[in-house]
């Protein structure tokens, strides 16, 4: 059996939605993220705390960064509690918007086939409550993030169920 699927006019605002989304993942993960490695394990902190075990093992030293560390290994174990707090609430940030990210953006192009102006409304919701969420953690850590939460979880609700709502209402 042959299904026919036609692609909405207004689909270009959930594509536009999810490029939105996907900068600012971009700008959170990339800036945000690097800047607090490149603040966290400065080439000072690296040599002082590694450089002869690195060279040692690999025969260069250890590089700016932190690298592979992603705050909960072998380098973050020397950072004082403050930047180890700091550098672990930048990557919970990243880590919790690469793990909402595909859901999003899957139900909203889904979704977005039937109701797009609904779908890329959700999606923008989502987005800025991500913000807010981003830079509440940022600034003062887990218990700053809890207006952006919520912000952002209505409209994931609501892209996860837009169609059984608009089925059942209209």
């Amino acid at each position: 059996m042959a299904h026919h699927l036609e692609v909405p006019n207004d689909y270009g605002f959930v594509l536009l939605a999810i490029l939105a989304t996907t900068v600012v993942y971009y700008w959170i993960s990339f800036y945000h993220i690097n800047e607090f490695r490149k603040t966290t394990f400065t080439q000072e902190f690296m040599k002082k705390n590694f450089a002869d075990e690195h060279k040692k093992a690999f025969g260069a030293a250890a590089p700016k960064g932190g690298y592979p560390d992603m705050g909960y290994g072998r380098y973050s174990q020397r950072l004082s509690y403050e930047d180890w707090y700091n550098f672990n609430n930048a990557q919970r940030v990243h880590y919790n918007y690469l793990e909402m990210l595909p859901m999003v953006v899957i139900t909203g192009l889904i979704s977005g086939l039937f109701y797009p102006i609904y779908a890329a409304i959700a999606i923008g919701a989502w987005t800025v409550g991500r913000i807010i969420y981003s830079i509440g953690y940022f600034v003062g850590g887990p218990n700053r993030r809890v207006p952006g939460a919520a912000l952002a979880a209505l409209p994931t609700f609501l892209s996860y169920n837009i169609l059984l709502l608009v089925e059942f209402v209209g």
